[in-house]
């Protein structure tokens, strides 16, 4: 009588405040609250994360259909929330059968399976399309693709019990139930609780295969096994809060790079990988975002750089060179990354916007195949607009908006040196923020990194064939970088680009568990190994040659 009575509540409220036009987010993280208070295993991270997955499915799904965007972006708009929703008829399942610790009796198990109709009962009466969706998910997201799940019942009937159900199978099942069935089942097996460990994902993918065809829909096991990045990035973008709360603090000898991709991988050696860790960490501050321009992107920046891009020859510039232009887009996405732990948030097309000027900021110093005298470096002083017009060109010849090239432009004006952000235009102060977010990448990225005081002769020879007659020797260059920081640097991300390289802390927190500003952290070290160096070696350029030995990826 008390399940009864409870479950007619619940069912009540929601119904009359889907009526009344107020299904929105506040209402269904109350629902979602409220099935978490019976049900320990449903928890809010729990549901977003197999919502975030199951629009990603379908998003996989429909781009291999070519359906129309607006299309796609209804059906994404009602699955999102719909999905979150896919156990709220656990509320209604009494608890000692919910919070039982050993395994269910046979009786029991067939009291847990009406959790499907009671959570379709709570959008029984209402009509809008988004009820129609989240009746469908949550009375078949147990379906099985082979006829062997439940509950069975004739598609559309919410009843408790009948006589005449039978078992659906195949397309019978919504498409929205199939997608979410998959998720489910992904985040249930891939987390911890308190009754059992986490499996591995190779274990859980190989399941997956034995399981296409019988429990799931063969196709979406093929989607999935394809997007498991971004599903990751999912994870770590919801973690329960037994996870969420676990920040170890490391030794200070500890991950000493921050460009690695993991902790034993340089990022700046293996450009797939970085553009792999770019697009986890996107997918964990917006959950609606389209790789498909940066992927064709990505190849052709890989393409101009190696020489295979028509008109251009291969990059010739070793300090300015491909790995340099990877790790400023590492560094851009870990600070945007940083500032949405934070409470910021960009759109899609901005953060799109940021990682197309990073790889673009530095193609002024690529040399046409006409152009054979000396090398890029010699366009030094001029890069920036070099820059921008290639990137004008590019996004021009690939159909995008000239508001794109444009907000690429403003952003990567920030890059140089010698101009003072505040003295910049830019269309908006999400752009300006995007803006010092590259210039604050540019610098750090090339600063933190391990080989930093070893690249620092390449750089020289570049600024001296550029005409930038700022230093006389490779020594000169050692001996002024201290000052450099102290005095250019330092004021450059801490005042004139507001502070962003602060928020990056957070990112650490979130991707890696660790609490340092890792960029920070590396310059300081590299900045006062060079501190002693200048002390011991003096002007003899063989001394730091010998303890200058670290390797460098040109």
């Amino acid at each position: 009588a008390e399940t009864r009575s409870y479950i007619s509540f619940f069912a009540n409220y929601a119904a009359s405040a889907i009526e009344r036009g107020r299904w929105g987010r506040e209402l269904i993280l109350r629902m979602i609250k409220m099935a978490e208070l019976r049900d320990p295993g449903e928890t809010a991270a729990h549901v977003h994360r197999v919502s975030a997955i199951s629009v990603e499915i379908y998003s996989k799904w429909a781009g291999n259909r070519n359906l129309e965007p607006q299309e796609i972006k209804r059906f994404k708009d009602l699955l999102r929330p719909a999905a979150m929703l896919h156990d709220v008829g656990k509320v209604g399942i009494p608890d000692e059968i919910l919070k039982k610790p050993g395994g269910l009796t046979d009786d029991e198990f067939e009291l847990i399976k009406l959790h499907t109709a009671y959570g379709a009962n709570l959008f029984e009466n209402t009509g809008s399309d988004l009820d129609r969706m989240g009746m469908e998910i949550a009375l078949n997201h147990h379906e099985k693709w082979d006829g062997t799940g439940y509950p069975g019942y004739p598609s559309g009937c919410v009843v408790l019990h009948d006589q005449n159900k039978r078992p659906k199978k195949g397309e019978e099942i919504p498409l929205a139930a199939r997608i979410v069935a998959l998720a489910d089942v992904f985040d249930a097996l891939a987390n911890k609780r308190t009754y059992k460990k986490a499996w591995p994902r190779e274990e859980i993918y190989a399941i997956f295969r034995q399981e296409s065809g019988k429990h799931f829909d063969p196709e979406l096991v093929e989607i999935f096994l394809q997007i498991t990045d971004v599903v990751e990035a999912i994870q770590l973008r919801y973690q329960d809060s037994w996870q969420s709360s676990k920040i170890r603090i490391p030794a200070a000898t500890s991950f000493k790079n921050p460009n690695f991709v993991q902790e034993q991988q340089l990022a700046c050696g293996c450009p797939r990988d970085i553009f792999k860790e770019i697009k986890l960490i996107i997918s964990m501050v917006t959950e609606d975002f389209n790789f498909d321009f940066l992927e064709l992107t990505f190849v052709n920046v890989i393409k101009i750089f190696s020489g295979e891009y028509p008109g251009y020859q291969v990059s010739n510039t070793f300090y300015h060179n491909l790995n340099h232009t990877m790790a400023i887009a590492l560094a851009v996405v870990r600070l945007i990354h940083g500032l949405f732990v934070k409470g910021t948030r960009f759109s899609p097309e901005i953060i799109e916007n940021g990682v197309l000027a990073a790889w673009f900021h530095d193609i002024g110093l690529i040399q046409k195949k006409s152009d054979r005298e000396g090398t890029g470096a010699k366009y030094t002083k001029q890069h920036e607009e070099r820059s921008i017009q290639f990137l004008l060109e590019y996004m021009q010849s690939q159909g995008r908006d000239v508001e794109d090239s444009r907000r690429c432009a403003q952003m990567i004006k920030c890059t140089k040196l010698t101009a003072s952000p505040q003295d910049l235009s830019f269309e908006s102060d999400e752009v300006r923020l995007m803006g010092y977010i590259l210039g604050t990448a540019d610098i750090v990225s090339q600063m933190a990194d391990r080989g930093y005081l070893e690249r620092l002769p390449l750089l020289f020879e570049e600024l001296r064939e550029g005409g930038v007659a700022e230093y006389e020797s490779t020594v000169d260059i050692y001996h002024e970088t201290v000052d450099f920081f102290q005095t250019v640097i330092r004021k450059r991300l801490f005042h004139e680009f507001d502070g962003v390289i602060e928020a990056v802390r957070f990112h650490f927190q979130k991707r890696w568990n660790v609490d340092r500003n890792l960029y920070i952290v590396a310059i300081e070290n590299n900045i006062n190994y060079i501190q002693k160096l200048n002390e011991k070696c003096q002007d003899d350029l063989k001394y730091y040659q010998q303890y200058l030995r670290r390797q460098i990826n040109y």
